[in-house]
């Protein structure tokens, strides 16, 4: 038993698994698998005996054994949807004819006897609740043991939280929100404990990975954290001070005296036989300053069971009343709740077990006092519950004894297990703890247990924020949601902020009162809404889901040698220039960046609906445009490609201009070649540092002398272009080459007329001489 409910009632790592260095790769026979996964699950390493379990499935479908257990390891890492297929699964599962009727008989007996029952309470987890009822009857109806009476004690409270269920399944005016990844890990995060309205204590492992340890004595301790609360988000949390700590054990459980001067805590170990021991200390605060902790003495501590989940009740004189759990001999059975007095001197008395019915044959675990309200809250799976183990309330009556527990009903309560309910100081908001859907998972798919926020509220505002798209209305995530009021001169005044808002949001609201509800996220435009609580139905919730836009785009790229064809090496040391290009023609210039040597990425955030271009400059390279258009985006475009190929600037490489044409005989441009030249016109004004040579050439046709004036009457005729464009005379020089440097023949082979290798001949080039 303490094996199996210590995650709960000692916050040691017990899900962590060992074996990592089978190799998992290698083959592993299905003999040895199960072994490895019987083992683990016998070590509670629930996670990793699925694992192994699954391998043997998979090679084995028929394995009517692994099936079982597979059920039963997913159950017990509460992945409650799995395990009711894993169980569905086993149910189904054809007998193997050669098996013989005894050993099926003594199988079925010993191994599955208790596998209906089981099924069912995978069903109730999972919120199935008319399903779970029928599986739990048909246990009841065919289990036989010795233990039968025990059993259907146990299914009976099952199925009496079933029934409780269905007919209270509606709402109370609660709201029950994770408290947020920076807090929660794929591990559990439990016992939250109210310092302030900014701080809490809890204790985690802070690990999402799902962890592989070779031994025992490897596997990691939980500690206690702090974190805290600014601008209404909760922070990742930090180590209390080391006089709190334990390399030695896990620590967890913390409970503070009212006046704040004493903190009761646990530090956990494994014993000789490997079970879970945990033992309650006290540190008090001096001079600010937790001083170090002290073991309780023997009576309330022992070597033989575990003392946990302390919870402080005061006196008002300076006594504490302190209850916890512990599975000592004189209990109820399981887990029971004790408790012991601290007097004013630092006396103990004690301990004694919790009379009255709060305490049952199953377990007790994470007792929580409220001092304002004088209400004894506890969560248990020996009450019928809607989940596994759900929260319940009780008070101290006249008579001094305790009031029949009372489920807290939905919300607080769920299908999965719901414990360390605390409430804030004179509040009706607190924290609990739940493997509930909203758990962090653990890389892997599983999950532990996480940390989440109530506050009771009578008027609410909730929605979620969207933004829409040809599908429909999309949710957004990073959005920060604002509440505002007015004051009396009819100023804004701002109520509460949400940052980093998941989809959804949640506001209590007060009556009589006008809001405005306003959602903003960078890079989207803003929208807001009016709403008020005047003259409204008492305890109502409205809802005001909240739309915005995309407004801007990232785009984002690197550059390459556009011979670079892998893209394997990153180009540097480049001038960036973005430019606006606006509806009639001309360019605007938004900002210029240098990449720095050694720096290959670069981003710009564009406005969408406008076009761009990236001017790229870098030494030794011509330069490059980058067009980048916003106009028409596809839909969850995550940002525009920006990546630019960079042809070099070559000394001495010829290139052609194509189409620059003459009347026969002539020198001078006719209006076609001038759209060419306004190209090359473009490159040299945008690389300004080059020096180039235009070259013309005839074909055969006339003369050498004749052919030669001609061409460079016709490269002279392209300078004089170019420089009444606004190029200077010494940035250019004309060559004439005539028929001397052909690239096709000018004759065919039977000396008849080649028109098309003269066509070739009949050419303009340029080619980079300098480039300063």
């Amino acid at each position: 038993m303490k094996k199996i409910i210590g995650i709960f009632c000692s916050i040691l790592l017990l899900n962590i698994s060992l074996f990592a260095q089978v190799d998992k790769e290698k083959a592993i026979k299905p003999r040895v698998e199960l072994k490895i996964a019987d083992l683990l699950y016998a070590q509670s390493h629930y996670y990793s005996a699925a694992e192994y379990y699954k391998e043997v499935v998979r090679s084995n479908p028929e394995n009517r054994y692994a099936k079982y257990w597979l059920a039963m390891s997913t159950l017990k890492a509460n992945d409650y949807e799995n395990a009711v297929k894993y169980f569905n699964a086993f149910d189904k599962q054809a007998i193997d004819p050669k098996i013989k009727v005894k050993r099926l008989e003594k199988e079925n007996r010993e191994i599955y006897g208790l596998s209906n029952y089981y099924y069912g309470v995978a069903l109730k987890q999972s919120g199935r609740y008319e399903e779970a009822i029928q599986k739990l009857s048909e246990f009841q109806a065919k289990y036989d043991l010795d233990d039968q009476a025990r059993w259907a004690k146990i299914a009976d409270n099952e199925i009496a939280g079933a029934e409780w269920a269905i007919l209270n399944s509606k709402q109370k005016k609660v709201k029950v929100k994770s408290l947020g990844d920076r807090v929660n890990s794929g591990y559990e995060d439990a016992a939250p404990m109210s310092v302030n309205d900014s701080t809490i204590y809890y204790t985690s492992l802070q690990e999402d990975r799902l962890l592989f340890v070779d031994k025992t004595d490897d596997i990691p301790k939980y500690r206690l954290y702090q974190s805290q609360k600014i601008d209404g988000v909760w922070q990742k949390g930090k180590l209390l001070p080391e006089s709190l700590q334990d390399e030695k054990f896990g620590t967890g459980n913390s409970a503070l005296s009212e006046d704040g001067k004493r903190l009761y805590f646990c530090k956990c170990f494994n014993n000789e036989i490997d079970e879970i021991i945990c033992n309650i200390y006290l540190s008090e605060k001096e001079n600010n300053r937790w001083g170090e902790a002290v073991a309780l003495n023997q009576s309330i501590n022992s070597p033989k069971y575990t003392s946990t989940q302390p919870t402080v009740r005061t006196s008002g004189d300076g006594m504490d009343i302190v209850y916890f759990v512990s599975d000592r001999e004189g209990g109820k059975g399981g887990m029971d709740i004790w408790y012991f007095i601290r007097t004013a001197r630092g006396d103990y008395k004690g301990p004694r077990l919790l009379g009255g019915a709060i305490n049952t044959d199953q377990d007790e675990l994470t007792p929580f006092y409220d001092n304002a309200q004088n209400l004894f809250y506890f969560s248990s799976n020996g009450h019928p519950g809607v989940g596994g183990f759900d929260v319940f309330v009780s008070a101290e009556d006249e008579d001094l004894g305790w009031t029949q527990p009372a489920n807290v009903g939905f919300p607080i309560n769920s299908p999965a297990d719901d414990l360390y309910y605390v409430k804030e100081s004179g509040k009706t908001s607190g924290f609990l703890v739940s493997n509930r859907e909203g758990t962090t998972a653990i890389r892997g798919g599983y999950t532990g247990d996480d940390i989440f926020y109530f506050e009771d509220f009578k008027y609410g505002l909730e929605g979620f924020v969207f933004k829409e798209d040809k599908t429909g209305n999309s949710p957004v995530e990073g959005a920060t949601v604002r509440l505002y009021t007015t004051d009396t001169d009819g100023n804004e005044v701002l109520v509460e902020e949400i940052l980093d808002v998941k989809e959804d949001y949640f506001f209590n609201l007060k009556p009589d009162m006008d809001y405005k509800v306003e959602v903003v996220k960078p890079g989207f435009s803003s929208s807001f809404e009016y709403l008020s609580t005047i003259d409204i139905p008492y305890e109502d919730t409205l809802n005001r889901n909240l739309s915005v836009n995309k407004t801007v785009v990232e785009a984002k790229g690197s550059l390459y040698d556009d011979k670079d064809t892998l893209m394997t090496n990153k180009l540097d040391d480049a001038i960036l220039t973005l430019v606006k290009l606006d509806p009639n023609g001309t360019k605007q210039t938004i900002l210029t960046k240098k990449m720095l040597p050694g720096t290959t990425d670069f981003s710009f955030t564009l406005d969408i609906g406008s076009d761009y271009a990236l001017e790229v400059v870098k030494n030794g390279y011509f330069m490059e445009t980058i067009p980048l258009l916003t106009g028409v985006l596809p839909e969850n475009i995550e940002f525009l490609d920006a990546t630019g190929f960079l042809s070099a600037i070559e000394l001495g490489k010829t290139y052609e201009l194509a189409n620059i044409l003459y009347d026969f005989g002539k020198s001078s441009l006719r209006e076609e070649s001038k759209v060419v030249l306004d190209e090359l016109l473009t490159i040299l004004e945008e690389n300004p540092t080059i020096i180039i040579e235009l070259g013309s050439h005839t074909d055969a046709i006339g003369s050498d002398e004749s052919n030669l004036k001609l061409s460079q009457a016709r490269a002279q005729s392209c300078v004089d272009y170019l420089v009444s464009k606004g190029i200077s005379k010494g940035r250019l020089t004309a060559k004439g080459y005539g028929e001397s440097m052909p690239i096709a023949p000018n004759e065919n082979e039977d000396g008849s007329d080649n028109e098309e290798g003269r066509q070739k001949n009949r050419r303009t080039e340029f080619k980079v001489l300098e480039s300063f």
